[in-house]
């Protein structure tokens, strides 16, 4: 149980973070340094200019990055302060990749990403930088990806799409006026796809399920780049016939102007995606699973975190309604994946392949950073991931 304390003198990074971010960003001159720092040198100066930054016993907590885990972080943040007055949870977005910069290079407290291999990514590029090889990852949250489409002018009328199309769609190079030449299965030819032109998480993902490891990627010069999960979600909602991925979190609590489609998942002899076995053993055609919900998300996440293949022991065929013949009470294991917040390290976190924590390690982070950090998993917070469309680890990692 996480206990209700107060710290007075543990400090974070800096009592002035605003300070340290603009010599950092003089020295590296790293665009995803940038990307925090556009946001939050805007807000310290309205905190300055309110007086609220006048404290210097006050101790301020930077968490940067994800923006999948963006609205669960404010909730926390807002939480922590009601017992914890004297500490200043500061939030901001970015990407998954600003996130693991930002804690390897020394300006946030706390790093966010909705990946694991944006992590090991960054730390096979930056293979002799210390700041990247020593990091920790605590697995706090779960979270899916979900296939969108614009509401009022759908770019897939039947409301389901089919991953391979999905694999052909994002391969294949849009017209002049910004449309696939032509239709691809159930995605129509007039078809605008849209992916995401950050250092992306969630994007990783969708890419991991739709290519594989190796195959490929998506082809962003063949889409709509979109920053953030809000900025995909957003440009669907208000652009016809678009069609792309967010966050299903963002996608769930702002579902205005959008539509979440079902999805037909790979057959185990098509997945180019190893790192879970699908459902449907042969053929070209695998499951189709209704519109992620949090039910779907919750049984898929509990076969990933445990290692168990595709399964429906929780799940059954719908006999009506939209689902009608769907799979309902489970979703593609390739869709789905970990929320991490990462710190440095004394001893490093080391992941198994598909994203969980093999060895856990252990975190260098001061006293007051890994209580924020404890409280963030504690049962009470549960509601700060139901309340955005996600889930605490606490929902899927027990049996």
């Amino acid at each position: 149980m996480y206990a209700m304390k107060r710290m007075n003198n543990d400090m974070a990074v800096s009592p002035i973070v605003a300070t340290l971010v603009l010599i950092v960003v003089a020295v590296i001159g790293a665009v995803a340094v940038g990307t925090i720092m556009g946001s939050f040198s805007t807000q310290v100066s309205k905190q300055a200019n309110a007086g609220q930054a006048s404290s210097a016993s006050q101790t301020e907590i930077l968490v940067a990055g994800s923006t999948t885990l963006q609205p669960v972080e404010i909730n926390l943040a807002s939480d922590y302060a009601k017992i914890n007055p004297g500490i200043q949870v500061n939030v901001q977005g970015g990407s998954s990749g600003v996130g693991v910069t930002a804690v390897a290079t020394g300006i946030a407290d706390i790093g966010a990403s909705s990946a694991a291999a944006k992590i090991t990514a960054a730390q096979t590029a930056n293979a002799g930088n210390p700041g990247y090889q020593n990091l920790y990852a605590e697995l706090i949250g779960g979270r899916a990806v979900a296939w969108i489409t614009n509401a009022a002018s759908p770019a897939v009328a039947s409301g389901t799409v089919n991953a391979s199309d999905l694999q052909q769609a994002y391969g294949t190079a849009l017209g002049s006026n910004g449309t696939l030449p032509g239709a691809i299965g159930s995605i129509s030819g007039n078809a605008i796809m849209v992916s995401r032109s950050d250092s992306s998480g969630t994007e990783d993902d969708a890419s991991q399920w739709l290519f594989g490891a190796t195959s490929g990627h998506i082809n962003t010069s063949y889409s709509v780049g979109e920053t953030g999960n809000e900025g995909i979600r957003s440009y669907i909602a208000s652009t016809a016939h678009t069609l792309g991925f967010c966050d299903a979190g963002w996608a769930l609590t702002n579902p205005s102007g959008i539509e979440i489609l079902n999805v037909t998942d790979w057959t185990a002899a098509t997945s180019p995606d190893s790192l879970y076995t699908p459902a449907v053993a042969t053929g070209t055609v695998g499951e189709t699973y209704g519109a992620v919900t949090n039910t779907e998300m919750k049984d898929a996440l509990k076969d990933w975190y445990f290692g168990s293949a595709q399964d429906h022991s929780s799940s059954a065929v719908a006999t009506s309604g939209v689902h009608n013949g769907q799979q309902i009470g489970n979703y593609p294991q390739g869709l789905v994946g970990g929320m991490y917040w990462i710190t440095p390290a004394t001893v490093p976190t080391v992941f198994t392949a598909r994203g969980t924590i093999q060895t856990q390690g252990s975190s260098s982070a001061s006293s007051t950073v890994k209580d924020l950090m404890q409280f963030a998993v504690s049962p009470v917070e549960q509601p700060a991931f139901d309340n955005v469309g996600d889930l605490q680890i606490n929902e899927f990692a027990s049996t």
